[in-house]
């Protein structure tokens, strides 16, 4: 994905600002996805920060805010890989010079385009969480217990610094 085999509209998320839209969550990239969530509605010293979460960040969940500053409480990216691809595991970086990133997140995966969503699990058969990022750019890797084959894989955040930032490399290879 990072060497841009992956083109940009195969990448869509839940939300995303403008300026941060799911296309630039590539690993390394100067870009990255930041998804409409924020922790807390705490009022930030630097202006545009202020006007990323709205002018009124003590209502951020209130539905009378433009649907661009409306919290997105369950944040999601997925790649939709086209055809059936083996993935063995995921690398994920933070925003490129803010300290945003995902902390704690689960991978779900779609065998065919019209199929359900399954959960990347454990060695017993539990919904992996896997531990994310500790900071912004740090590249973490994450292996699964077991390679799924996929055409799409959605990450799905759940814990994380500030916003919801993320830059992804998918790890496997396409069959055959």
């Amino acid at each position: 994905m990072e060497d841009g085999t992956i083109h940009d509209d195969r990448f869509t998320a839940s939300s995303g600002y403008s300026f941060y839209p799911a296309s630039k969550a590539r690993l390394n990239n100067n870009g990255v996805w930041v998804a409409n969530s924020f922790n807390n509605c705490v009022q930030f010293s630097n202006p545009f920060h202020n006007r990323i979460c709205g002018v009124l960040l003590f209502h951020c969940s209130s539905s009378s805010l433009p649907s661009v500053y409306r919290h997105d409480a369950n944040p999601w990216i997925e790649v939709d890989l086209v055809e059936p691809t083996v993935v063995s595991g995921v690398i994920t970086q933070g925003h490129h010079n803010q300290n945003w990133h995902v902390k704690k997140y689960k991978v779900a995966y779609k065998k065919q385009p019209s199929s359900d969503y399954e959960h990347v699990t454990d060695g017993n058969g539990n919904i992996k969480v896997f531990i994310g990022n500790t900071d912004y750019n740090t590249p973490v890797t994450n292996l699964f217990a077991e390679s799924v084959v996929a055409t799409v894989v959605r990450i799905e955040p759940i814990e994380w610094n500030m916003f919801v930032a993320l830059r992804l490399e998918l790890l496997g290879c396409r069959r055959d």
